[in-house]
């Protein structure tokens, strides 16, 4: 045998005796103690059958609790008036009309519209967070309308002392371009880093009972298409245009449930979301925009997989426009809200009262005829009239008739009495006669005149009257 394989032998054989004492130590550790030096490497060890230990080991004045078993998430609450009746408060309007306007001046306006609205039978004030010059509240990104004092949580505090409830518009893609507000021209990752940063900061400082989030959809530009060579992705150019809208509200909602799980949040929608030509579930309407069309935006689509809690709905029509009638809107509207346990509110064109430049219009009675509408439809929780200077002018009459309607003070089938002329059978005629017999039917709570002259009505309507 040679040198080499007598040495090689030698160290083999140290080697496994070396082993042996290794193996045979820590066999007498682990039949002496509980530790298992492979435990970590091999799994569990399997318990001796022999031991006993007592399951879940507590003081005798505990319960059994699961160990790991979740906190129970407390329930949500919302401020909901039980059937609201709004107007708004905006800024440049209302209040802070003027450019550096003192902050003891802008309270003055803040408290005499909070007044008025009390005054005019509301229950709730619908706020304006900014114009096209400032936000009228702390703002990180946006211009503020004055440095030393807060707007809008002084008209906060003041809804709540007055004993109304107060929700906001919060414009979400409101952009500072150096000079003024301006709409964020594309869908990209700024618009939404600058959406969370700006939304989650009001959020942290303001607790409004809810939020009607506006400027949402994204109506085809000259731009879009590069816009969307740049910051599309690997989507398609339609997939860009329709998807925009719905991920800026899905981000704005999470934001809110997750900060202020208190607050609701909503939509301000316009009155046509599609046409029937445009698609089969849509509208038997003709407004010249339609949101999922025109705006990309499918905002039923929001709603029914519950994005928001309400949603406020522009019903700027009268009960006889041609093309969005008061009541067609609200209808569809209201069904959609219904349908999925969402509450939905009008916004009535307050500043079109008593004008008979807009289709139907002139009559004093057809705000009080919009209200009366409204209670026919389940989903519909209520008003807001848009523009609290036009309320408080009272046009004709107009929110006069409205507040007794609200008093319970007038009979709402004479309200929705259209004046009607059953003789002469013909409204258009000659005659040759010194002398013509009227008869008809009318609201007796408003004035019949004829050539400017008033005649007398009863319970009835027009008695037979002659008129020479």
């Amino acid at each position: 045998m040679s040198k080499f394989r007598k040495n090689n032998t030698k160290k083999a054989l140290l080697f496994t005796l070396a082993f042996a004492v290794i193996i045979a130590g820590a066999l007498a550790v682990t039949l002496l103690t509980d530790w298992n030096p492979l435990g970590n490497l091999v799994g569990p060890t399997q318990e001796d059958p022999g031991k006993t230990e007592p399951e879940n080991p507590q003081p005798d004045n505990m319960v059994d609790v699961e160990p790991n078993d979740p906190e129970p998430e407390l329930p949500v609450t919302f401020n909901i008036p039980d059937r609201m009746r709004a107007v708004t408060i905006l800024p440049g309007e209302d209040y802070l009309t003027e450019k550096n306007e003192a902050a003891d001046s802008v309270k003055k306006e803040i408290d005499a519209a909070l007044d008025a609205a009390k005054d005019l039978g509301m229950n709730t004030v619908l706020v304006g967070t900014s114009t096209e010059d400032f936000a009228a509240y702390e703002s990180l990104t946006r211009p503020t309308a004055n440095a030393v004092f807060d707007p809008l949580d002084y008209l906060l505090a003041g809804a709540r002392s007055r004993g109304m409830y107060v929700y906001c518009f919060y414009d979400l893609k409101a952009t500072y371009d150096g000079a003024k507000l301006v709409t964020y021209p594309r869908f990209d990752t700024a618009l939404m880093n600058g959406i969370e940063k700006e939304l989650g900061a009001f959020l942290e400082k303001y607790s409004p009972d809810g939020l009607f989030f506006t400027n949402y959809d994204f109506p085809e530009s000259d731009t879009a298409f590069a816009d969307y060579m740049n910051c599309g992705g690997g989507m398609s150019y339609q997939d860009y245009l329709d998807g925009a809208s719905r991920q800026v509200v899905e981000l704005a909602s999470s934001l809110v449930r997750k900060k202020s799980p208190g607050v609701q949040v909503g939509l301000v929608t316009e009155p046509q979301w599609a046409t029937t030509k445009e698609n089969e579930a849509g509208q038997n309407t003709l407004d010249p925009y339609s949101m999922l069309t025109d705006g990309h935006c499918d905002a039923k689509a929001m709603i029914e997989d519950k994005l928001v809690d309400m949603i406020a709905v522009k019903a700027f029509g009268s009960l006889t426009d041609s093309k969005i009638p008061f009541e067609r809107i609200v209808k569809w509207w209201s069904e959609l809200a219904a349908e999925n346990e969402v509450r939905m509110y009008a916004i009535h064109a307050a500043d079109r009262m008593a004008n008979s430049s807009y289709t139907g219009w002139g009559s004093s009675d057809q705000m009080t005829k919009q209200a009366i509408t409204l209670e026919s439809y389940k989903g519909c929780g209520g008003s807001v009239f848009y523009g609290l200077a036009s309320m408080t002018a009272d046009p004709a009459g107009s929110v006069t008739l409205l507040k007794k309607y609200f008093r319970n003070e007038v009979n709402t089938d004479y309200i929705m009495t259209e004046l009607s002329i059953s003789v002469p059978a013909k409204l258009t005629y000659s005659t040759y006669e010194p002398t013509v017999l009227f008869r008809g039917a009318s609201d007796p709570t408003n004035p019949v005149t004829v050539n400017g002259t008033e005649i007398k009505t009863d319970a009835t309507g027009i008695s037979p009257r002659a008129i020479t």
